[in-house]
């Protein structure tokens, strides 16, 4: 293995890092890329994200985020965020060890074909031409063929060990399915009960003559499920009013930044095609026009609506660390792929015995994840039963459950359906966000 072709490589990657880093960093401090990178902490405040204009140290990248990602626990990480962050941070060091590892393996294994393949450099067809080359060539397989050959099975077997140590402890760190399904279930304990949770979406109602697609739902679960129906609501397409109310959003904002402009001349505009023809107006009154005009359309649309609509609540993307028997399938996947090319090799290099060696583990390492498919896959799919049953009769006893209940037929609303409020005054976009204390 050529000493530059490794420091390339290793520089390579390096700059990706760096950029990446450098870009993770730049854009994190955008507030546009808020619902992004800062999603749950945004829905837990309950605002939305508002630009007080250019501020050029949002694109000056800083590390400091890297020493902050490293020092929260594990049961702080869980506390503060979710299970997804916890069963990520471990995906990041398990990928990190095996990262390392497979280098350290793969280098191991360019070394001992390097030294299969070493020969004698090429002489070049001088004055003797071909016969020198030929004597080079017998003198080289008298003199070194033994030595290289020595060399390059001493490689090949310490190849092959790591191989053999390799597999079991990715399979033992693969048996993280036990300890991400025990943080599975006990996430589900201690979770408070959600809307979603006791909401099933039903589709194709067939609609009998003479009476209303709600009509028909609500009668037929009320008699077939009195003890655990409470409302239904109609679903509807939005995508137009969506449109219009994020569209009224944007202009919005635009028009308090324009508010805070203290130079005049930058306030015009023309009113033509894409601002470039037309006359010259006033930009804060042809987008504050633009603006009513939309909250008229926004309004007539909601009133074109009929029935009450259903949307999900504001999506939080909790999974409960679902996607772990992705990142195990994918390692049991390069775990076998790496053992096919290793016994391929070793058969061209004729070790049958490295060859051997190697054979069992693809069998064993499909007989763990088979082991672990049927053991642990079923817990990420759906709770079990016992779970469910215990988590209920915990339900039972909480003194908050009644008033959890109450609230159920109105959780669901659509934004597109809420009227349409913004505030009046800027004062918030020039005060500070830490006000003095007198």
């Amino acid at each position: 293995m050529l000493v530059s072709a490794l420091l390339t490589s290793v520089g390579i990657n390096l700059a990706l890092c760096l950029l990446f880093f450098t870009l993770y960093s730049v854009l994190k401090k955008q507030p546009s890329n808020v619902r992004v990178y800062s999603p749950r902490s945004l829905a837990a405040k309950g605002a939305s994200e508002e630009s007080n204009g250019f501020n050029f140290e949002r694109l000056l990248p800083t590390a400091g985020w890297l020493r902050r990602a490293w020092q929260p626990s594990e049961d702080e990480f869980l506390s503060v965020t979710s299970l997804d962050a916890v069963v990520f941070m471990r995906i990041f060091i398990f990928r990190l060890f095996e990262s390392v590892w497979v280098c350290w393996d793969c280098w191991g294994f360019g070394s001992a074909s390097d030294k299969f393949s070493g020969g004698p450099a090429d002489p070049g067809f001088g004055y003797f031409g071909f016969a020198q080359y030929v004597i080079g060539l017998l003198q080289y397989f008298e003199c070194e063929c033994r030595l290289e050959m020595v060399m390059g099975s001493l490689l090949c077997s310490i190849h092959c060990h790591r191989i053999c140590l390799l597999s079991p402890l990715l399979c033992k760190f693969c048996f993280e399915y036990s300890y991400i399904s025990s943080k599975r279930i006990a996430h589900f304990y201690s979770s408070k009960p959600q809307p979603n949770q006791f909401t099933v979406v039903v589709r194709s109602v067939p609609v009998s003559s003479g009476s209303s697609c709600s009509e028909t739902v609500e009668s037929f679960f009320t008699e077939n499920y009195p003890s655990t129906y409470l409302s239904h609501s109609v679903v509807r397409r939005t995508n137009k009013l969506q449109g219009l109310t994020s569209k009224a959003g944007k202009l919005y904002r635009k028009l308090m930044r324009l508010r805070t402009e203290t130079n005049t001349q930058q306030r015009l505009r023309r009113d033509g095609c894409w601002g470039l023809f037309g006359r010259k107006v006033d930009a804060l009154d042809y987008y504050g026009k633009k603006l009513d005009d939309l909250e008229d359309n926004v309004r007539m649309e909601q009133t074109s609506v009929a029935g009450k609509f259903l949307n999900v609540y504001e999506p939080k993307y909790e999974t409960g660390g679902r996607f772990w028997p992705t990142v195990h399938n994918s390692t049991i996947f390069s775990l076998v792929l790496m053992h096919i090319i290793a016994i391929g090799m070793f058969g061209l290099k004729e070790i049958p015995l490295a060859a051997g060696l190697i054979i069992p583990l693809p069998i064993l390492t499909l007989l763990f994840n088979e082991y672990c498919r049927k053991r642990f896959l079923p817990i990420f799919q759906d709770y079990p039963a016992e779970c469910l049953i215990k988590k209920d009769r915990e339900d039972e006893k909480d003194p908050t459950i009644s008033a959890f209940y109450e609230k159920l037929t109105t959780a669901y609303r659509d934004p597109a359906l809420l009227p349409m409020q913004h505030p009046r005054s800027t004062d918030g976009y020039r005060s500070p966000l830490l006000q003095s204390v007198v």
